[in-house]
């Protein structure tokens, strides 16, 4: 290939030359940068809007007055009281009830209900063996057998002067007391100084003597708790102290009848 070869005339012409000084004193343009993705701009974050302003609620002076003077609105503890008794007595049941029903007071109901649910089975076995717990509480009772049945017993009766006699010649002193005892309530209502009835007891008697005969009223008492104290006690009486009550209740009988026809 054959060089390239120039040739310019004398006189370069006027439109390359000024071509020429444009191109050194124009600057070179920087290259292009490659644009990089854009980060999207965040809107700034709007704030929910709050809750509108309370109503203010305003009451009247009765009404104030009416929520000071309720005892439910009252939430202050009461002040212990004065007495040295009382206040330990206050400290007390704060400690029980602060324990029992305060923080960890768990153990305390599950020992509680245990309790409760091992009483409860033992009843059961008591009352599937036939045991009564009355008994076991009390201890059992001496049973004493009664020699007839102590419903029928009226003081209005006409056998009772026999059955009396028939108890004394048998040496029953326990039954022969207690037909005795009948006897004085007879006499007693046949002149109107109680209202003998079978639901009444000893102790309305002895106040309805009090008011219609009180002179009586001392002997009779004794009289009763004789009675009481032998039949209801269970005291076996020997031969000789019968004899005393017998002649107590006989004095008794002829002091009411010397009365009697007195009056």
């Amino acid at each position: 290939m054959l060089p390239l070869r120039f040739r310019f005339s004398g006189r370069p012409a006027a439109g390359g030359l000024l071509a020429l000084l444009l191109l050194a004193g124009a600057p070179l343009a920087a290259p292009a940068q490659k644009a990089g993705p854009t980060t999207a701009q965040r809107a700034p974050a709007v704030l929910p809007p709050g809750p509108p302003p309370a109503a203010v609620r305003r009451f009247s002076a009765a009404e104030l007055q009416r929520l000071r003077a309720d005892d439910d609105l009252q939430y202050r503890q009461p002040p212990p009281p004065d007495n040295p008794i009382l206040r330990w007595f206050y400290q007390l049941l704060r400690r029980i009830f602060g324990t029992v029903f305060g923080p960890g007071s768990s153990i305390y109901w599950k020992i509680f209900f245990y309790g409760l649910a091992l009483g409860a089975l033992v009843l059961v076995v008591l009352q599937l063996l036939g045991l009564k717990p009355g008994e076991w509480l009390r201890g059992r009772g001496r049973r004493v057998p009664v020699p007839y049945a102590v419903e029928a017993d009226d003081v209005h009766e006409e056998t009772l002067p026999d059955r009396l006699r028939a108890a004394e010649e048998a040496g029953q002193w326990r039954l022969a007391t207690r037909l005795g005892y009948l006897l004085v309530l007879k006499a007693l209502t046949d002149r109107t100084l109680i209202d003998w009835q079978p639901q009444k007891t000893n102790h309305h008697y002895d106040a309805e003597l009090r008011r219609n005969g009180p002179a009586l009223a001392p002997a009779f008492g004794k009289l009763t708790w004789e009675f009481e104290y032998v039949w209801y006690g269970e005291f076996a009486l020997s031969r000789e102290q019968y004899a005393q009550v017998q002649a107590e209740r006989r004095a008794f009988l002829t002091d009411l009848t010397t009365r009697n026809h007195a009056a």
